[in-house]
């Protein structure tokens, strides 16, 4: 921990005194809300207090130059000065991190979903066009690679068996949708 040696100066870079209390009101502005909203939660459980502890910790204190570390359960945290600008690149990168896993999962489910919405006719050109040249008007099977090649009798063996298999999973969404809807129209 630390003690009072260690906390910030009560002069600016001029040197110009400042008062103490100039020094403190931010932080003390800060616990003071931080305890209000806790106050404010506290009902709700848990849950709420944690996620306000979060942000006095993730969003709060870093604007001041502060960075408060957990440990492990059953240790106190730490706390240090640092430059408020590293911390603020910090928060930026994390903040960064966070909105690349959300469109990660966001591209992962839209997949998901253009891949259980895709009938089995369909699902080489609208899936699989990247390795493909030419498809069946008819059945939907690529007729040639991505280098030209013609497909041989093997491969369209196991189109076949793709295709049924897409088939019956855009059966079962279709059927989920439609239960999905009428479940909405009996409540309007």
């Amino acid at each position: 921990m630390y003690g009072d040696d260690d906390l910030p100066s009560a002069t600016d870079g001029n040197d110009n005194q400042q008062s103490q209390e100039e020094v403190i009101t931010p932080l003390m502005n800060a616990l003071a809300q931080y305890r209000d909203k806790v106050k404010d939660k506290a009902k709700e459980g848990l849950g709420p207090i944690m996620q306000i502890s979060d942000q006095l910790r993730d969003d709060v204190l870093p604007h001041m130059g502060i960075k408060l570390e957990d440990k492990k359960p059953g240790e106190p945290a730490s706390w240090m000065f640092v430059d408020k600008d590293v911390l603020l690149k910090e928060m930026e990168a994390k903040q960064a991190e966070k909105l690349a896993k959300e469109a990660a999962k966001k591209a992962k489910a839209e997949l998901e979903l253009k891949k259980l919405s895709t009938p089995g006719k369909d699902y080489f050109r609208v899936l699989e066009a990247d390795k493909w040249k030419g498809f069946d008007e008819e059945t939907g099977f690529p007729t040639l690679n991505a280098k030209g090649k013609p497909t041989s009798e093997q491969q369209i063996n196991g189109f076949k068996k793709q295709a049924a298999k897409q088939e019956e999973k855009y059966q079962k969404w279709l059927a989920q949708q439609q239960a999905t809807q009428q479940q909405e129209e009996k409540k309007e």
